[in-house]
């Protein structure tokens, strides 16, 4: 048997005080004899990295390969996550965010294991979310899991709907990576959305592995109550260019304009609401029927407890 080489990429920007949970999680992975693993960490350019801390924390505890990258200013996430990837040795690309834990010590076997079908190019799997000690159910949610029976049903989705696929638990055949151009560095800390919808351009296929493979600590760029303005933009860039695609209906075009290219001030302009009547029409129905059925579980609970 042809022996799989790995690289475990975590990507740091001003939380390298995080890494020793990440490190230690990547050094208790139980690996098998015929793979090989290299462990990268790669810093983008955190004015106060100690890389004599974290030489010391992956000499005393990481088993593998590994090797510490440092950039000299602040790249972004997708420049960094790409050039981590063709500075990697290993065939296929397993990302773990410095905050983030493999749920437990057979994940890194059990990816290897699936990409041992040729036909697989990436998957995505489960993530468990954690926050201040509270564990939350497991994403994606069953009727998200069910679209990955239907590549067609899971590309309208995340055109319409937006991206549940998080690059958190998304594992890569470098090969696809370079075939398809890497992730796109016209976006600065967004990189998996927009190479979900590349992917799906290109009929190549979304796989879904069923296990929950990460405790998705709940923080980050992405967190929506402290988002960075900087992901906004990009967020706001991949719109533009979905509307851009001749696969969604005017109705969704100014949908997603509306309700995710808007801002909420620019939403509530005389002038938008006499543009897009339609949306602000199919927005209040939507709260309304949220409302009522906030109520309904109310009245159920109420009943219950009799």
């Amino acid at each position: 048997m042809n022996r799989q080489k790995i690289s475990i990429i975590t990507l740091t920007y001003n939380n390298w005080c995080d890494l020793s949970l990440a490190i230690e999680s990547v050094s208790q992975q139980k690996i098998s004899s015929n793979i090989d693993i290299e462990y990268l960490i790669v810093d983008d350019g955190t004015k106060n990295f100690d890389y004599q801390y974290i030489y010391s924390l992956l000499k005393e505890k990481c088993p593998f390969h590994f090797r510490i990258l440092q950039n000299e200013n602040n790249i972004g996430t997708v420049r960094s996550f790409n050039n981590a990837i063709k500075n990697s040795n290993g065939e296929i690309i397993i990302p773990l965010s410095a905050d983030d834990r493999f749920f437990d010590n057979n994940v890194v076997n059990m990816i290897a294991e699936k990409f041992q079908d040729p036909g697989v190019s990436l998957f995505t799997t489960r993530r468990l979310p954690v926050a201040d000690g509270k564990v939350y159910s497991s994403l994606p949610r069953r009727d998200e899991i069910e679209l990955f029976d239907s590549q067609h049903l899971l590309f309208n989705y995340i055109l319409k709907r937006g991206n549940f696929i998080s690059g958190s638990c998304t594992y890569y055949r470098k090969s696809l990576l370079e075939r398809l151009g890497y992730f796109d560095e016209s976006y600065r800390l967004l990189e998996d959305y927009p190479f979900y919808i590349k992917v799906l351009l290109n009929n190549i296929t979304i796989h879904f592995l069923d296990i929950i493979s990460i405790k998705y600590s709940l923080g980050g760029v992405s967190a929506l109550g402290k988002r960075n303005p900087l992901l906004t933009q990009d967020f706001r860039r991949l719109y533009l260019y979905i509307i851009s695609l001749d696969y969604l209906s005017v109705f969704w075009k100014r949908n997603i304009y509306f309700t995710k290219v808007l801002s909420f001030r620019e939403k509530m302009s005389l002038k938008n609401i006499i543009i897009y009547p339609e949306q602000c029409i199919f927005l209040s129905c939507l709260s309304f029927l949220r409302i009522i059925k906030k109520y309904v579980g109310a009245i159920k609970i109420f009943i219950s407890s009799k």
